[in-house]
């Protein structure tokens, strides 16, 4: 085992034959499988409710700055939407290039990405159970943590109201 700062690294070391397996993000994998590196699983497939992607801030944030995480909470959702309707897919090369970042087999690696957000922000209730416990299984918090602890949805509530996406 090799710890790996960046998932491009672990994508280079895969390619120059430095280890022979790694977790790859979902930018770097069109790339790979495309240069012969075999896909042993995608870990969605296995655990398609798993929050892997997660916003997170300070209580102390919320309290003292509610219309900045409300605003903030907002444009993520707004890009989730968008990032979600494939008539947006053909803007997606302009902008990769405007911002220069250089991202191969860009079809792909943004059927990847689509796949992984939810348009709506909905925080999946079964992910965010499942990575509680291994977070308890870990001993990592306490047995008797509670999502309740952890999340607070009222921002995203709020956002998803005012869009029209809930009641």
């Amino acid at each position: 085992m090799v710890a790996a700062q960046s998932s491009p690294e672990r994508a280079r070391s895969v390619m120059a034959g430095v280890v022979q397996g790694a977790i790859i993000g979902r930018s770097e994998n069109s790339f790979l499988r495309r240069n012969g590196v075999t896909e042993l699983v995608d870990l969605r497939d296995l655990y398609p409710d798993y929050s892997n992607r997660v916003i997170a801030t300070s209580d102390r944030t919320l309290a003292d700055r509610p219309r900045a995480i409300r605003s903030f909470v907002k444009g993520m959702v707004r890009a989730y939407q968008w990032l979600r309707d494939p008539a947006h897919q053909a803007d997606a090369a302009p902008i990769v290039a405007w911002a220069g970042l250089e991202i191969d087999d860009l079809e792909s690696a943004y059927n990847d990405l689509a796949r992984g957000v939810p348009a709506d922000g909905a925080i999946s209730q079964p992910g965010l159970a499942r990575v509680i416990q291994d977070l308890q299984a870990g001993e990592l918090i306490p047995a008797d943590y509670s999502a309740q602890q952890l999340v607070r949805p009222e921002p995203l509530q709020d956002v998803q109201r005012e869009l029209g996406l809930s009641q």
